[in-house]
């Protein structure tokens, strides 16, 4: 929540300056003033960001550091990213703060990197400051934690190509995928047709969010097992496979028969060799994102399930991690909710209709496992 409050400050300054940046220069066409663009991009890249900045910490400090720890110095840390916007109002600095023009700029005038004159698209000097400065304070941390010199000067290196992929990769694949390798430097990376054409998606900013997304899902399942093993392997033994891999298919048949309506809709001519051929690649970033929602949110519903059937099981499942004292019933119900947020998230991403479909089969499971509804008691309800 803290990382989360930090980013919406970020987030609301540095929507006031692209309003004044645009609103001054007529001629740009931007899509970052998109309500989805704003919220769920932004906030999923910083909380990326911060998760994977304090994997990378801990990763240089793990034998005298906690993944808890490291997690703790990059929250706090988090402050810094309020910086650019402050300094370049200060400086009268009017840059665009986006996703760089041409993924070279930054390399290629390092030499002007705290040059505040030196104009690189994308990078405003409070930004290049900003990542100036994470990357000198995780060194010195890194420093103070394992004593050794070179660590430090080699996590400083290694935290600013962390920072820097993380604000490239956008630019770098659409370059990649619109020109090959022959890079031009007046290419602007919301023109790129790998976010034109969209069967599935709503806005190419989705897309990236996505990605952000599944991402922040793995790096939590890595800290989770870092921190807490046991748990860990409690939880993964209860996941229910069968039925997981049940629901799935369900999905990925509907999707299927959905793909080819909207294909006769068109009036295609309807060949198997079609289902799921996409034009954008980031519609099969968004099936993916899809499996994993109904994957998350089916585990949801199961933990609610065993939390709430607890003396049950204690008899019919006594191998139940409940049960068993493997982990308490407080993580486990935190555990379900954290998935069943992740779950509509990755939902609200894809598009509306999967969103309302998660949403409404997560209430109607709620109703019929858990109190004080409890449905599952009713007659006939029950089977």
């Amino acid at each position: 929540l803290a990382v989360f409050a930090i980013a919406m400050l970020r987030n609301m300054f540095e929507l006031l300056h692209k309003f004044g940046y645009i609103f001054g220069k007529q001629d740009l066409v931007s899509e970052y003033l998109s309500v989805y663009g704003i919220f769920l991009h932004f906030m999923s890249f910083w909380i990326f960001v911060w998760l994977l900045l304090s994997v990378v910490i801990f990763l240089f400090t793990k034998k005298e550091n906690s993944i808890r720890n490291a997690l703790k110095f990059t929250m706090f840390g988090m402050f810094i990213i309020l910086f650019p916007v402050i300094f370049d109002l200060l400086i009268g600095n009017d840059d665009m703060m986006l996703y760089p023009n041409d993924p070279r700029d930054l390399f290629f005038n390092m030499e002007y990197y705290f040059h505040i004159e030196k104009k690189i698209f994308g990078l405003s000097p409070g930004m290049r400051y900003e990542v100036a400065l994470v990357s000198f304070s995780s060194g010195i941390y890194i420093w103070l934690k394992s004593k050794k010199l070179i660590k430090s000067v080699i996590a400083i290196s290694v935290v600013f190509l962390v920072i820097s992929a993380c604000g490239l990769w956008v630019s770098f694949f659409a370059q990649i995928y619109e020109y090959g390798f022959e890079f031009k430097s007046d290419f602007l990376f919301t023109t790129s047709k790998l976010f034109s054409e969209s069967t599935i998606l709503r806005h190419w900013t989705m897309g990236v969010s996505i990605v952000y997304i599944l991402l922040i899902i793995i790096l939590l399942i890595f800290i989770f097992h870092t921190d807490r093993k046991a748990e860990f392997r409690a939880v993964f033994s209860n996941l229910r496979w069968t039925r997981s891999i049940h629901y799935l298919i369900l999905f990925f048949a509907g999707l299927a028969l959905g793909h080819l309506y909207f294909l006769s809709q068109k009036g295609m001519e309807i060949h198997v060799y079609q289902i799921f051929k996409f034009i954008n690649p980031f519609d099969y970033i968004g099936i993916l994102a899809g499996a994993v929602s109904i994957f998350l949110a089916f585990q949801s519903a199961v933990i609610y399930n065993d939390y709430f059937d607890f003396k049950i099981d204690t008899v019919s499942n006594p191998d139940r991690p409940l049960v068993l004292g493997q982990i308490s019933p407080q993580s486990y119900r935190k555990l379900g909710i954290l998935m069943l947020i992740f779950a509509l998230v990755l939902a609200f991403a894809v598009n509306l209709a999967l969103f309302y479909f998660v949403l409404t089969a997560s209430i109607l499971s709620y109703v019929y496992s858990n109190e004080p509804f409890r449905l599952k008691k009713v007659f006939l309800i029950n089977n």
